[in-house]
């Protein structure tokens, strides 16, 4: 009710309609803030995950907030976390992805050239949680991926990367 606004001293309806202008145009931005605020990410990532995710930004964390790892700076860790505070299921097709992103990026920066499949299994299950036959299913989803943080992107990510490993499963 920006017609409201005129109720307050010093209030025209000039400065009114700037403000609720202003208002409308920044409504997406305060619900996602409202969101990244309550599932413990902070608000000042806002116009980061803002320009990663465009106008659809709280629909796309809703539906899956392990997109958050898309973001620089939003580890496994700090969008797991989020994604437990949503109602995400441990046992989530989209957890088990995640997990298995995380442990192969994590293994490639810490040197590793070559992983065994059980190794990464096994590590899914230990580390993280997660039942070995959704982690075997999540692996070969993974290694497929054609996305940005897909499998054969994270391979040639690692063999171009500035440490120049490469995981190979």
């Amino acid at each position: 009710h920006p017609e409201r606004l005129l109720e307050i001293k010093g209030v025209s309806q000039s400065l009114a309609e700037r403000m609720s202008e202003s208002w409308i145009e920044n409504a997406p931005n305060m619900q996602l803030a409202n969101l990244l605020d309550q599932i413990g990410i902070g608000t000042v990532r806002t116009r980061q995950i803002q320009r990663a995710f465009g106008d659809n930004a709280v629909q796309v964390i809703k539906d899956n907030p392990y997109r958050l790892m898309e973001v620089y700076g939003i580890a496994f860790k700090k969008a797991d976390a989020a994604a437990k505070r949503l109602g995400v299921d441990e046992a989530s097709p989209s957890r088990a992805k995640a997990v298995l992103s995380y442990l192969l990026e994590k293994a490639a920066t810490e040197g590793h050239v070559y992983l065994a499949r059980g190794a990464v299994l096994l590590s899914a299950t230990e580390e993280c949680g997660v039942e070995a036959p959704f982690a075997a299913q999540a692996l070969d989803e993974v290694l497929a991926d054609e996305t940005p943080r897909g499998g054969a992107s994270l391979v040639q990510y690692m063999a171009n990367s500035t440490v120049g490993k490469l995981p190979v499963i």
